[in-house]
C-alpha cells in the first residue's frame, strides 16, 4: 500500500512538473515573439524609427539630444503602464499639444506625465470606468474573456497618481463606459489621442471610432499594447483591420501604433 501510494505521488508530481513545464516554455514563447514583434513587427503595419516618424525629435551619435528632455516617473511595474521608453515618447508629443484624451486612465500615471510635459493652458481629457460602474462593461461576445478581467483590473482607482499634485487642475477626469459615453462635444479639438483601455476587440474598435472623431487635423493617435496575435489579439486585429483604411506605422522597439492626420484633412 505505502509503495502504491508513493508511486502515485510521483506520478501526480511529474504531471504537475510537466503542467509547469509546458507553461513557462509557452510564456517564454510569447515573450520572445512579444519582443520580436517590437523590433520587425507582424507583418501588417510597417516598423519605423521613432526619428522617422517625428522629426522634431532629434538625436546624434551620442543618443537622444537635451531637447528631448522631460519630466519623468519610472514604470515600477505599474499597473496597465507603459515602459519607460513609450512614456518618454508621449511626453515628448505632448509637448506640443494644448488638447490630449486618453482612453483608460487606470493609476493616472501617464495622465500625470501628459499633463507634466504639456503645454501650461493644456487640458489632458481621461476616461475610465469607475470603481462603481463595472456593470456597465460592455462585453461582446467575441470578445476573450481575459480582456473582461484586465479592464475591471485597471478600473478600481478612484484616486490617482496626479491627485493633489500642481497637475491636478490640467487633468479633466471622466467616469463612464466608453462604449456608451458621447464624445460629441470633444469632436475634432484633440491634437494627441492614447488609446490605452480595455484590449477586449469590440473596445478597440469603438475607442478607434470615437478617437478618430475626436483628432484634429495635423494631430495624432497613439494606440497602445500592440503585442501580436498572442499576447493582445483584440488589440491587435482592431489596429490591423484598420491599417487597410489608414496609414499607420508601429514605433521600433514599443507596443505602440500610430496615425497622423494630415494638416490639410
Amino acid at each position: 500500500m505505502i509503495a502504491e501510494a508513493a508511486i502515485s505521488l510521483l506520478v501526480a508530481l511529474n504531471v504537475v512538473l510537466i503542467v509547469l513545464y509546458l507553461r513557462l516554455r509557452r510564456r517564454s514563447r510569447r515573450a520572445k515573439n512579444a519582443i520580436r514583434g517590437q523590433k520587425i513587427g507582424w507583418g501588417k503595419i510597417p516598423v519605423r524609427t521613432i526619428y522617422d516618424l517625428f522629426p522634431q525629435l532629434e538625436r546624434s551619435e551620442l543618443g537622444p539630444l537635451a531637447t528631448t528632455e522631460v519630466r519623468h516617473i519610472a514604470n515600477d511595474h505599474t499597473p496597465g503602464g507603459v515602459s519607460d521608453y513609450e512614456s518618454w515618447i508621449l511626453c515628448n508629443l505632448a509637448k506640443r499639444a494644448d488638447t490630449i484624451f486618453e482612453f483608460g486612465t487606470a493609476t493616472g500615471k501617464t495622465s500625470y506625465l501628459l499633463g507634466a510635459n504639456s503645454p501650461t493652458k493644456a487640458i489632458v481629457h481621461t476616461i475610465t470606468l469607475g470603481p462603481t460602474e463595472h456593470a456597465n462593461y460592455q462585453h461582446a461576445a467575441h470578445d476573450a474573456d481575459g480582456d473582461l478581467a484586465n479592464a475591471i483590473d485597471e478600473s478600481v482607482f478612484d484616486h490617482f497618481v496626479y491627485s493633489d499634485t500642481p497637475i491636478a487642475p490640467k487633468i479633466a477626469q471622466l467616469y463612464g463606459d466608453s462604449k456608451t459615453f458621447s464624445f460629441e462635444p470633444y469632436h475634432d479639438r484633440m491634437n494627441l489621442i492614447f488609446i490605452d483601455g480595455s484590449h477586449a476587440r469590440s473596445y478597440v474598435e469603438s475607442d478607434s471610432k470615437n478617437a478618430l472623431a475626436m483628432l484634429r487635423a495635423g494631430g495624432c493617435l497613439v494606440w497602445h499594447d500592440y503585442r501580436g496575435p498572442e499576447l493582445t489579439p483584440g488589440v491587435y486585429e482592431a489596429v490591423n483591420a484598420l491599417a487597410d483604411e489608414l496609414p499607420l506605422a508601429q514605433i521600433r522597439g514599443t507596443s505602440m501604433v500610430v496615425y497622423q492626420k494630415p494638416p490639410d484633412a
